[in-house]
């Protein structure tokens, strides 16, 4: 992505220096810009967690986030059960893809309905709720109106 390719460009044969002051002309300094295309990034990425089951509801890793076992609660794990119900093993895991942005494909439209509690709930249809907690801000600067979701089985090769 151009995030990372912005964060492994060499100036003078020097890694993880600034750039010559040639390039700091600009209205923000390397740092401010590598931090600002991040973001821009973000707001379009379409994301991939594996969530899976451990003692009687959904988890998932992300270990660059310093997420681990983190629990899907409150309404999201029967959301997850109708999302997968056609999809063998996802108890062993399955791939989530997400944005706040319609893509190809996607299976549900989670809509904001609230803030409680430092988390935000969400609904599918106006119907089933189901609350996310403030781990939704490794995510996202600020709880997006939307959520699009896809549920896929796990490659496992």
């Amino acid at each position: 992505m151009f995030g990372a390719v912005l964060g492994e460009c060499r100036f003078g044969g020097h890694a993880d220096r600034t750039p010559p002051s040639r390039y700091n002309k600009a209205p923000t300094n390397w740092k401010g810009l590598y931090k600002l295309t991040e973001h821009i990034i973000m707001d379009n990425a379409l994301m991939v967690i594996f969530p899976y089951y451990y003692e009687d509801t959904w988890v998932f890793d992300d270990p660059d986030v310093d997420l681990i076992k983190e629990p899907f609660v409150f309404g999201v794990p029967e959301m997850i059960d109708d999302l997968v119900k056609d999809i063998p093993n996802t108890e062993q895991g399955f791939k989530l893809i997400f944005s706040k942005k319609p893509f190809p494909g996607y299976q549900r439209k989670l809509t904001w309905v609230r803030e409680e509690y430092e988390g935000n709930w969400y609904t599918v249809n106006g119907e089933d709720e189901g609350w996310l907690c403030p781990a939704l801000f490794k995510y996202f600067d600020t709880a997006p109106q939307n959520i699009y979701v896809k549920a896929e089985a796990k490659n496992n090769n």
